[in-house]
């Protein structure tokens, strides 16, 4: 069995954006600026004539804010996949940087299409219900107005579910992070004989195992579990140590 220090063949490639960079203009698909910073806040007395101008510009800033968080999700997507695949925390770990660079910033633009939602609802108030007296102005930024719901809408239940599976894979990096954490400290205590020592940290090193479902997490396990039943049975002295290190990411 390898140990968890040492390093596995066949590490898996880094994600690979070169089609989505090139589209983008950005070298790794994360760099991109937030349309929606500039915007401004205070809708609240538009003077005659704006509205339908601010309704333009909200729904510029709308499709622009759909266009980037639609290539961010799928830059999140594409590295939670590879670090679902992994099966070392040394390989899930090459992920954990760009992963979360790109959780960072899809938060960004999602505050950003808050906004953008926010200055939308000011301007409707301003306008009020719609009336037969309308002018064609009014009309005109209703149906932009509209617009600008349906794309903010759409556009953050697709950036919040995959800032959903930004923070699972996240999760799964530190499983890999506690397993190897575990595995390192429970084989250090199964040398020393301190069998109370192994039975407490058990249950969570299995729960974590669970977690991982791979094979190698797996082995280790089973590993683990013949030189506990080697120790035999007892109690033990249950000296941890001063050793005991929390990997995170």
């Amino acid at each position: 069995m390898t140990s968890p220090d040492q390093p596995d063949p066949g590490e898996p490639d880094r994600p690979d954006r070169s089609d989505r960079a090139e589209r983008s203009g950005r070298p790794d698909g994360l760099g991109r600026t937030s349309p929606g910073h500039n915007l401004n806040t205070t809708y609240g007395h538009p003077g005659p004539g704006e509205a339908p101008g601010l309704a333009r510009e909200f729904l510029a800033e709308a499709q622009n804010l759909e266009e980037v968080i639609e290539d961010v999700v799928q830059d999140v997507l594409a590295i939670a996949q590879r670090i679902s695949r992994a099966t070392d925390r040394r390989k899930a770990a090459l992920y954990a940087p760009a992963l979360l660079t790109g959780r960072d910033v899809l938060d960004s633009f999602l505050e950003d299409l808050a906004a953008v939602a926010d200055c939308v609802e000011a301007l409707s108030a301003a306008l009020g219900p719609p009336t037969d007296r309308d002018e064609p102005d009014a009309a005109r930024a209703r149906i932009a107005l509209s617009a600008v719901r349906r794309i903010v809408e759409t556009a953050g239940d697709q950036g919040r579910e995959h800032a959903h599976i930004g923070r699972l894979a996240t999760e799964r990096v530190s499983d890999f992070a506690e397993f190897e954490m575990l595995y390192q400290q429970i084989t250090r205590d199964l040398g020393r004989g301190h069998r109370a020592a192994v039975d407490a940290r058990m249950p969570r090193f299995a729960e974590v195992e669970r977690n991982l479902a791979t094979e190698r997490a797996s082995a280790m396990l089973v590993a683990v579990r013949r030189r506990r039943e080697e120790l035999g049975v007892g109690g033990g002295r249950d000296d941890r140590g001063d050793d005991d290190t929390d990997f995170i990411i």
